[in-house]
């Protein structure tokens, strides 16, 4: 995964999602998001599946998710892509990130 620090968590109540999602920031060298398959509420970042910040998103590396969390991981880039872009480059914070996710339902 990288520099843990360079990664913030995203929780099941802030996306909609019935996973935690790892959000890299400006300084990560690996600008994917993860997206933790185990749908526990603990952090456990090395169990995930990394996919691509794009406005079709595609499923890179780690465990192949369940095509429910696969149609739902791809709702949420695809609704959420400008900010999460934004954030990667820096433009906007994380709070700021945090305010402009827009939940999945």
């Amino acid at each position: 995964m990288g520099d843990i620090f360079s990664y913030v968590a995203l929780a099941q109540k802030e996306t909609g999602l019935p996973m935690v999602v790892w959000v890299p920031d400006a300084a990560a060298k690996d600008p994917c998001l993860r997206f933790q398959l185990d749908h526990s509420a603990e952090a456990h970042p090395n169990d995930a599946t990394l996919v691509t910040i794009e406005e079709d998103p595609v499923a890179i590396d780690g465990a192949t998710p369940s095509d429910p969390d696969w149609r739902a991981i791809q709702r949420f880039v695809k609704l959420n892509h400008q900010a999460l872009r934004e954030h990667l480059r820096g433009n906007i914070d994380t709070l700021e990130l945090g305010r402009r996710i827009v939940k999945i339902r």
